[in-house]
Parts: structure tokens; C-alpha cells; sequence
């Protein structure tokens, strides 16, 4: 079982929380490994950062040389910890393979989406001992499809993904 059930919420909101939001991070990132396999070792994960501009959601950011990325949270992430783990979770699941997203590139599938729904709201229960509502028609839709296929069984994405 993943050491997130051992993640206490610090007292101080997530914007003034560098340590303890990249421990979350790393965490997250070993339980995503143990379930998916391994990241890209191409790439090395970097600590989350938060968006300045409201309009702007939750996404992967990649280094200039394509050699790293690392989570970009929302503002809304920024003050509420409950927020942080649900979008730092669904971002670690691109982070294991960070790339382009749109308009460069094709960015990631509906099957990607699904699995990163997933694994968000299985850790924010985890954390929280409650399932966030899915909130997106998007997300939704690639849990929907994805949930189809895997019938909620995450060890199946592990013979896929090798």
C-alpha cells in the first residue's frame, strides 16, 4: 500500500509549503512507479509549481530541453491542500512520460486521461478518505472509456504499458 496514507496536511497552505509539496510529489511519483513501472529516465522530475494567472489549469510544463518537466498547479491548488493532492496526482500520471502537449504536439490520449482521472481520485481518497466529483466533461469521458477497459484495475496498465 502507497505511504500517501501516511501524508499528514501540514498547517500552512500549499503555496507556502516547497518541502512539504515536493515530498508530496515524490510520494506520489514512487506510488505512480509501483503501479505503472518506471518513469522515463530520460526525463527528471521537477517540484510543482503554481500558476499566477486564475484562467490558467492544472498541467504538465516541460524544460526548455525536454529533458524534465514538472506539474504546474492551479491557483486554486495553491491555498487548498485538498485541491493540491488531486491535481498532483492526475499530473504525476504525464509526468512518468512528460512531453508537449497541444498546439505542438498531440499531447496525451484518452487513455492516458482516464488513468490519471483514476489515480487522482484513488489518491485523494487515500489522503482525504473521500472521492472527489469529477468536475470536467473531458475527464469524465476518458474515465468513463478507460474505466470500461481496465474494469478499475490498475494492475492491468502495467502489462500495457511494458
Amino acid at each position: 500500500m502507497s505511504t500517501l496514507k501516511n501524508f499528514k496536511i501540514p498547517g500552512t497552505l500549499p503555496k507556502d509549503s516547497p518541502h512539504e509539496l515536493w515530498n508530496l510529489q515524490r510520494q506520489l511519483d514512487k506510488y505512480a512507479q509501483s503501479i505503472f513501472g518506471p518513469r522515463n529516465s530520460k526525463k527528471k522530475l521537477l517540484a510543482p509549481e503554481f500558476n499566477t494567472d486564475p484562467a490558467e489549469g492544472p498541467h504538465v510544463s516541460n524544460t526548455i530541453d525536454l529533458d524534465g518537466g514538472y506539474a504546474s498547479l492551479s491557483t486554486v491548488a495553491s491555498t487548498s491542500w485538498y485541491a493540491t493532492v488531486y491535481e498532483l496526482a492526475h499530473e504525476t500520471i504525464h509526468l512518468l512520460d512528460p512531453r508537449p502537449a497541444p498546439p505542438f504536439v498531440k499531447g496525451s490520449n484518452w487513455f492516458e486521461e482516464g488513468i490519471a482521472v483514476e489515480f487522482a481520485l484513488h489518491c485523494t481518497e487515500i489522503v482525504f478518505g473521500e472521492r472527489p466529483a469529477i468536475n470536467s466533461p473531458t475527464y469524465e469521458t476518458a474515465w468513463n472509456l478507460t474505466k470500461k477497459l481496465l474494469k478499475q484495475n490498475f494492475s492491468m496498465t502495467v502489462r500495457i504499458s511494458v
